[in-house]
């Protein structure tokens, strides 16, 4: 848009001064030819007529050239301006979504031994959780059944709270995916990685669970789009069966 600006900038330069110097030509050659012609004054009129006669269409041109340019310019910054404004509305919705997320975050809490855990230490919690129910499941179940249920029975308890918080992290995704065809793809992992920051290391794993087992489809669609989980969640099954080995090795 920059360089658009400036070639259109260049080119009013252009005819400006192409125009003021056909204007001082015209100017010039009409003193000229009336300081040769002076003593001739019965043919004065017919010179002045046939330089009007030259000169009007020149300048009439320019003025339609001119008035072309400016609507061009005019009809550039107004699309321009269209833009910025639905940029603006896809930033201002998708910071009130963060926002939401922050409040529904910040009202997350469970109780532990009669202490009340909330915000970001709710999902580490419930993390020790998921490890503590994983444990418990029946060793002869592959380790992909045994999340499942232990999955299944963490939600169960703290159904209430996660589907509300799911259903709002879920809605943000899903505006930035919505917005690919009004922004550019560099500026959509910007706001993926925005939402990416606010999110602890505990609730991109549980997020990763959710989705594998919970989630709706489309939503793990969307992540898949912005390559959300490293390895395709590999890397967060790998740690979580070694915090499974650790939590074993001290029971």
């Amino acid at each position: 848009m920059r360089d658009i600006n400036y070639i259109n900038k260049k080119t009013s330069i252009i005819i400006i001064y192409s125009f003021i110097g056909i204007t001082f030509y015209l100017v010039a050659l009409f003193i000229l030819l009336s300081f040769f012609i002076n003593e001739f004054t019965d043919k004065f009129g017919n010179y002045g007529d046939y330089i009007n006669g030259f000169a009007m269409p020149i300048i009439a041109l320019f003025g339609v050239l001119m008035a072309y340019k400016a609507f061009v310019s005019q009809s550039e910054q107004l699309e321009l301006q269209k833009k910025e404004a639905l940029k603006q509305r896809i930033e201002n919705i998708f910071f009130q979504l963060l926002n939401c997320y922050t409040n529904i975050v910040s009202n997350m809490q469970c109780e532990d031994n009669n202490i009340v855990i909330n915000g970001k230490e709710y999902f580490k919690r419930l993390y020790n959780k998921l490890i503590c129910m994983y444990s418990e499941e029946d060793d002869l179940s592959d380790d992909k059944t045994k999340l499942l249920m232990a999955w299944r029975r963490l939600n169960e308890v703290e159904k209430g709270q996660l589907s509300h918080y799911y259903r709002n992290l879920y809605q943000i995704f899903k505006w930035v995916y919505q917005q690919r065809e009004n922004i550019p793809m560099e500026e959509q992992e910007e706001l993926i990685d925005l939402i990416k920051a606010q999110l602890s290391t505990y609730e991109i794993s549980l997020l990763y669970f959710n989705i594998e087992y919970f989630g709706a489809n489309d939503f793990k669609d969307i992540l898949c789009h912005y390559n959300f989980f490293p390895n395709g969640g590999e890397t967060i099954l790998q740690q979580f069966k070694n915090h499974v080995s650790l939590f074993e090795k001290k029971r």
